[in-house]
Parts: C-alpha cells; structure tokens; sequence
C-alpha cells in the first residue's frame, strides 16, 4: 500500500486490516458533501473564537 492511499485513513492500522480482510475487492466511492461551504464556515466561526477565547481574562467562579 503506498503513502498516498494510507493517508486517506486516519490509522495505518487500519488501512493494513482493512487490505488483509477485502484483498483488491475494494472500490472508490465518490462522496459529495452536502453544505461543504456552510460547514468551513462554522468551523472557522468556531476557531476564530477559541483564538479570542484564549486571550480572554475573563474568568467565572
């Protein structure tokens, strides 16, 4: 299994068993994300305010 294809799973671990178990029966299956644009967005909406987050002296006791 070369680099480029364990890097499409987030355990070489399991690229390794999922190769043991399926052989060459695999397939690539195209997926096309729904709202990919509105879900970058949140995200980047939520990173931008743990960067204030981490700036703040606010504190709750």
């Amino acid at each position: 299994m070369t680099k480029e294809e364990q890097a499409k799973f987030t355990s070489p671990k399991i690229a390794k068993e999922l190769r043991k178990k399926f052989a060459n029966q695999a397939e690539v299956i195209p997926i096309n994300l729904k709202y990919k644009r509105n879900i970058g967005r949140f995200i980047r909406k939520i990173e931008r305010a743990h960067k204030k987050a981490e700036k703040s002296t606010l504190f709750f006791s």
